[in-house]
């Protein structure tokens, strides 16, 4: 071999060497054996969550308010999921100084039948990791100065999990 060759060789990996360094493969790299033996219950869902990008907003009729619910489905693990389900939606009113503040329901949504693949496609969002919904209320249900509280249920199998969250329309 040419030493002019062994020259350039040298001259380019051993650097590439040294910055990268030999160091064995970090914790969960997929070659390394698992700490823990995963069953199939740990990558189902276990909660459901309201995310931040959840909106209200006028709705798309003079007498309507649009609700554009993001719900975060979590395995055992705290990971976001996609997973078949049922998901229902419902608007209650809460009412002030009541040792049970929840008052009377307002609206139940259809439920959102996420078993069948094309389903569960059409409302889950890859990039966002969440399903989004798009809900409609008649706004003569709202009365000024109440507060509400929105629930989302979500069934899987004999699993219910729900999360809520208060909402305030006049703001």
């Amino acid at each position: 071999m040419n030493l002019n060759v062994i020259r350039k060789v040298l001259f380019v990996s051993l650097p590439a060497f040294l910055i990268v360094g030999c160091d064995s493969l970090p914790k969960g790299s997929p070659s390394l054996p698992a700490e823990h033996t995963y069953s199939k219950e740990d990558f189902l869902p276990v909660s459901i969550k309201f995310n931040g990008m959840t909106e209200i907003s006028a709705g798309e009729t003079e007498n309507t308010i649009s609700i554009t619910p993001h719900i975060d489905v979590y395995d055992a693990a705290g990971s976001r999921i996609k997973a078949p389900g049922i998901v229902r939606f419902e608007l209650f009113e809460l009412i002030g100084r009541s040792q049970d503040s929840l008052g009377p329901r307002l609206k139940v949504w259809q439920d959102f039948n996420l078993n069948t693949f094309e389903t569960n496609n059409r409302y889950w969002s890859d990039p966002l990791r969440c399903y989004i919904f798009s809900l409609e209320l008649d706004s003569n249900l709202v009365k000024p100065d109440t507060q509400y509280q929105f629930t989302a249920v979500f069934i899987s199998g004999t699993n219910r999990f729900s999360d809520q969250k208060r909402i305030d329309f006049n703001k």
